[in-house]
């Protein structure tokens, strides 16, 4: 069980305190650290007190932090109210966006947008090397202790890797298409500088959440990007502006580039003692090995509903690519509240982890599980009822993917009831095991593309994504249980064993 571990200073970390990581700084170093050494040395009995507090003290229990964890639910309730509130206007506008985009296109055109914008998104992801879920683990820990040089280490190391790693990704494409039989066009080169401005975006997002400051990390992107964007689209409608999906593309990451330096100045501004410029510290050992887990786990996650996309656009053609990404992209709506916990979620797990507190872990992840799958059942039902009519707002033509709608909706349900599945296992250490649970089901799930889309076409493509939910939601499920005895899911209630 877990009874007691608040107590226990782990071997490798006491071993730490004796110096067999060099990359760790000491506590002359860090000044920063030494008002915690009389909180540590109450808990730890053995070795000298400052070595031991100087190598616990961003990764161990802290009494004081401990007793603060009595309020974590109600804070990750109201928390991802605010986040779930943020989230509603993103969502709608997101919708709004590209309904707006399908209408300032023809669909041919739209279907050549929605397959670039969709290799942008994975190929971003991938770019990141890991760096997203890395700070919301790290900087969020970090931050949680009081280890400001640790922090901002963490941030000039993210932002660094995810720039070179976007230079890399978008040259790859640069050069790919170069040797390419069609060799390159506008849209590719628009899809690599897409791909360098969404990942420095999306990671600084990631950023600013695990400090804390949820409305200055989400509204930018989630809502001013978007809105911008539809304001752009309404325009090109009312003049008549007819232009080619690679200008539209440059056009929404540019609109995104302007948010991202916005952002960053207002936060620099804000809270500049937790910017990256301040003086840092780097943990190379402690922070690397947990880089490649994230990295797979946020590539997999997307690969299914981005490479079907890309995959009906070359094997089918672009207007049915284009209907299959309004459809998936309003099936989307329903994970809304699983994003929003998300948010929350994942900086709350890394520090409840960090504390032991494996009750208080259980009882958030299904405060969680329930609002999101309570949620995502009701957005169910609206589909099943005004589905068409949703659709219909891309264009009339687009009613006749309802079908699909549908069955990705069924698919979204299941990864709502099962909770902040993805979150608890990152956050818990059990990065590299959700990776396993991930290859296997989307796996499975991006392998059947190719028999199902030659087969039954974007009616295939629908039930092979939904399918990848929900091989994630059980595999997912049974892993938490059998490595860290907290179940995530809906089905916490029936389960023996809740932290």
């Amino acid at each position: 069980g877990h009874e007691g571990q608040t107590e226990r200073v782990p071997t490798g970390q006491v071993e730490h305190a004796r110096g067999t990581n060099q990359d760790q700084p000491s506590c002359d170093a860090h000044p920063d650290l030494l008002p915690a050494l009389s909180t540590i040395s109450q808990r730890v009995r053995t070795g000298p007190p400052g070595a031991v507090a100087c190598a616990v003290m961003p990764f161990a229990p802290v009494r004081s932090l401990r007793r603060a964890t009595s309020s974590t639910v109600r804070t990750v309730l109201s928390s991802t109210v605010v986040a779930f509130v943020i989230k509603v206007a993103s969502a709608g506008l997101s919708f709004v966006m590209f309904a707006a985009l399908a209408r300032a296109m023809e669909p041919d055109a739209y279907g050549r947008f929605a397959a670039a914008f969709s290799l942008t998104t994975f190929l971003a992801t991938a770019a990141s090397v890991g760096q997203r879920g890395a700070a919301l683990k790290w900087v969020s820990a970090h931050a949680a202790v009081g280890a400001a040089r640790w922090r901002a280490g963490a941030m000039r190391v993210g932002y660094g890797v995810v720039l070179i790693g976007g230079l890399v990704v978008a040259s790859g494409v640069l050069v790919a298409a170069t040797l390419g039989v069609e060799g390159l066009g506008r849209l590719e080169v628009a899809t690599a500088v897409g791909i360098l401005v969404l990942a420095l975006a999306e990671y600084q997002g990631h950023v600013f959440r695990a400090s804390g400051g949820i409305p200055l990390a989400l509204l930018p992107r989630d809502v001013l990007w978007r809105a911008s964007v539809v304001g752009l689209a309404a325009w090109a409608v009312f003049t008549g502006a007819t232009w080619s999906p690679a200008t539209w593309l440059l056009a929404v990451m540019g609109l995104l580039a302007a948010w991202a330096g916005g952002q960053f100045v207002v936060h620099e501004r804000r809270h500049p003692d937790a910017s990256p410029r301040t003086p840092a510290a780097f943990a190379w050992r402690r922070w690397v090995p947990t880089w490649w887990g994230f990295w797979a786990a946020s590539v997999l996650v997307i690969a299914a509903g981005s490479w079907s996309v890309v995959a009906i656009e070359r094997w089918v053609g672009p207007e049915q690519a284009a209907g299959f990404f309004v459809a998936l992209r309003t099936a989307q709506l329903l994970n809304l509240f699983v994003l929003a916990s998300k948010v929350v979620t994942m900086p709350a797990f890394s520090r409840l982890v960090e504390l032991r507190d494996w009750p208080e872990v259980q009882r958030v992840a299904s405060a969680s599980a329930w609002l999101s799958g309570a949620f995502a059942l009701v957005g169910f039902g609206a589909f099943v009822a005004l589905g068409g009519w949703l659709l219909s707002a891309f264009g009339a033509e687009f009613r006749t993917w309802t079908p699909e709608l549908w069955i990705l909706a069924a698919g979204f349900v299941v990864s709502a009831a099962a909770g902040p599945t993805e979150a608890l296992l990152q956050m818990g250490g059990r990065e590299r095991g959700f990776v396993v649970v991930l290859a296997v089901a989307h796996g499975v799930s991006v392998a059947s593309l190719a028999v199902t889309i030659p087969a039954f076409g974007t009616l295939g493509a629908a039930c092979s994504v939904a399918s990848g939910s929900v091989l994630i939601a059980l595999l997912g499920r049974a892993f938490a249980l059998r490595s860290l005895g907290v179940d995530p899911t809906v089905l916490a209630v029936l389960s023996r064993r809740r932290g």
